[in-house]
């Protein structure tokens, strides 16, 4: 028996979806935690933020890097 909630997931990287997503809907919530709540639209300029900051330390276009967070939505 399959989840009735199961939908098969589009093709491409969580990146790529969450762009998607971002574009198709910006100001829709993406990230809710307690009574903290972000739109597409807001992640994506911190994670843009994130990644710019990144890129002047060096790091390129598909490194892995590990990031170390609280369990929280404020980054």
């Amino acid at each position: 028996m399959q989840n009735q909630m199961y939908k098969p997931l589009p093709k491409g990287s969580v990146v790529d979806l969450f762009e998607s997503a971002a574009h198709q809907n910006p100001d829709g919530i993406a990230l809710k935690f307690r009574s903290d709540s972000y739109s597409f639209r807001e992640l994506d300029k911190i994670i843009n933020k994130y990644a710019n900051y990144l890129l002047t330390k060096g790091v390129q276009k598909g490194s892995i890097v590990g990031i170390i967070l609280d369990r929280s939505p404020r980054l």
